[in-house]
C-alpha cells in the first residue's frame, strides 16, 4: 500500500517486475532534496540511494516506483507490503488497459485498434454485398421483364381463348349428339317398314 506524505508529488505506479529479485517488506523513500532520495526498510536501515531524474522509475529490492510532480526535501512515502493482496487493484487496471496496449503489429497497434479496424472492414465488405445484391436483383428483374415480354403469355388472353375452345366443343358435341338421334330415327324407321 503506497501512502503519500506531501501533497508536490505522487506515485504514478508501483510495480514488482521481477519476483525473484522482489524483497517483501515495509519501505520508506524520502527526499534529502528534489534531485536526491534514500529508500530505508521497517527497521530503519538505507536499503538504495540515488539520484532522483523526473519520470525515471526508483528501483530497489526489485520494486519501480515511478512518481510525478516536483518533489522537495523533506517529502517521503511509505510503501507497506500487502501479504494478501486485499484492495490493490493494479493488475485489474492493467488488465483494463491491455485493449489500449501497442501489442500487435510490432508494437504499433493496439487490441482496440485492430477490432476497430476489422469492424470498419467487415461493415464495408457486408455494405457492398448488399449493394451488389441490389444492383444484381434489379437486372435479374429487368431481364425477367424483357424475357416474359419477348415470348410472355398474356393470361387473359389464353382464358379468353379457352372459353373460346370450350363453346365450340360443346357445339360440335351438340352437332354430334343430333346427328346420332337423327342417325337412329332412321335406322328405325327403316327397321320398321322392313
Amino acid at each position: 500500500m503506497l501512502e503519500p506524505i506531501s501533497a508536490s508529488i505522487e506515485i504514478a505506479s508501483a510495480t514488482v517486475p521481477d519476483t525473484a529479485t522482489w524483497t517483501r517488506g515495509n519501505y520508506t523513500i524520502s527526499f534529502t532534496s528534489p534531485t536526491a532520495y534514500t529508500v530505508t526498510n521497517a527497521g530503519g536501515a538505507t536499503v538504495a540511494t540515488g539520484a532522483y531524474t523526473a519520470g525515471t522509475p526508483i528501483t530497489f529490492n526489485g520494486i519501480d516506483v515511478t512518481l510525478t510532480g516536483a518533489p522537495a526535501a523533506g517529502d517521503s512515502f511509505d510503501i507497506d507490503d500487502n501479504a494478501n493482496g486485499t484492495g490493490d487493484n493494479s493488475n485489474a487496471l492493467q488488465l483494463a488497459n491491455i485493449l489500449n496496449t501497442n501489442v500487435l503489429n510490432g508494437g504499433a497497434e493496439s487490441l482496440s485498434d485492430a477490432v476497430n479496424s476489422y469492424v470498419g472492414t467487415v461493415g464495408l465488405q457486408t455494405s457492398q454485398a448488399q449493394n451488389g445484391t441490389t444492383a444484381q436483383q434489379s437486372v435479374m428483374n429487368s431481364a425477367q421483364n424483357a424475357q416474359q415480354s419477348v415470348q410472355g403469355v398474356n393470361l387473359d388472353q389464353e382464358a379468353a381463348n379457352l372459353v373460346q375452345y370450350q363453346q365450340a366443343y360443346q357445339a360440335a358435341a351438340q352437332v354430334i349428339q343430333t346427328s346420332d338421334t337423327l342417325f337412329q330415327s332412321l335406322i328405325t324407321a327403316i327397321n320398321y317398314q322392313s
